[in-house]
């Protein structure tokens, strides 16, 4: 994907408006928050004021795919492998949702998806890359999240039955194989399976460098997820120190659910500065954009 990056105001102030979304127009130096869910709440004005006010300057919506109706239809395991945390909700129904949000939103407010990866799952393949060509075109950004490893075992929530270094070197390879597929625009949450496997074997800070060198080639984005620096500040250090090294795409997610949780990602903006990563991405109909990150 190529980058666009932003040019400074003819003012010469270097703070002015340069782009404008559907909910306002987004200013520079800035905090793009690129996944975040409304279903759960049921309120995405509420997240939305909630990361206003924790100083986010665009929100993206990217909802589980196991909350569309249409994806449910398609799949019987996007229908029956994770439990929806609100009533699904139609695709058309949750684009509309999204953007009358925007359309009274202090901030811009945008539009999109997140997908299971699981490429040994072959219906699960089928019925995301249909959902996928048909939707595409409505949504900013799409997510490509690694929830379940070998064996179909959820990464957080439920018993683990392998080794921790087994099960570190198999979610790893997930996700450096869905960056090299160029079919996502963002990798989720790169250190979640600690919720499962606290103890991170030694080469994790190595495969970490793999996922950040393979996205790096395929011009993929890696989140610094909110959730995991509030659980994991260490690991999520080791992968913003990848990142840094191998020139990344750095996007940031608070992966609120709520909007207690909303704008979280903020704390980031320190350990990003620290490692050198000054520029963060935000998303416009699948186009990227890299800004000044606001410290």
């Amino acid at each position: 994907m190529a980058t666009t990056f932003f040019a400074p105001s003819p003012s010469g102030e270097g703070e002015a408006a340069v782009m404008t979304g559907r909910g306002g127009t987004l200013q520079l130096p800035v905090l793009p928050d690129n996944h975040n869910h409304y279903i759960a709440w049921g309120d995405p004005d509420a997240m939305v004021e909630a990361a206003a006010a924790a100083g986010v300057t665009e929100l993206v919506f990217s909802e589980h795919v196991h909350h569309i109706e249409e994806a449910r239809a398609a799949s019987p395991y996007i229908a029956t492998r994770f439990r929806p945390e609100g009533p699904p909700v139609a695709h058309g129904g949750y684009v509309a949702t999204v953007r009358a949000a925007a359309a009274v939103a202090p901030i811009p407010v945008r539009c999109g998806i997140e997908l299971d990866v699981a490429d040994d799952n072959a219906g699960l393949v089928a019925a995301t890359t249909a959902f996928r060509d048909r939707y595409a075109g409505e949504w900013d950004v799409v997510i490509g999240s690694v929830h379940v490893i070998g064996g179909d075992a959820a990464i957080e929530g439920e018993p683990v039955g392998q080794d921790a270094a087994g099960a570190w070197a198999d979610y790893l390879e997930r996700l450096t194989e869905a960056a090299a597929s160029g079919e996502y625009d963002v990798i989720s949450h790169p250190v979640r399976l600690a919720q499962s496997y606290p103890d991170a074997p030694s080469f994790v800070a190595a495969r970490l460098g793999e996922l950040a060198e393979t996205a790096a080639r395929a011009d993929v984005a890696l989140e610094v997820n909110g959730t995991d620096l509030e659980r994991r500040p260490d690991l999520v250090g080791m992968l913003v120190d990848a990142c840094a090294l191998h020139g990344t795409p750095v996007s940031l997610g608070s992966d609120a659910h709520r909007p207690q949780k909303a704008g979280r990602v903020r704390a980031a903006a320190p350990l990003l500065l620290r490692a050198g990563i000054e520029r963060i991405v935000a998303f416009d109909r699948r186009s990227r954009v890299a800004v000044p990150l606001a410290g």
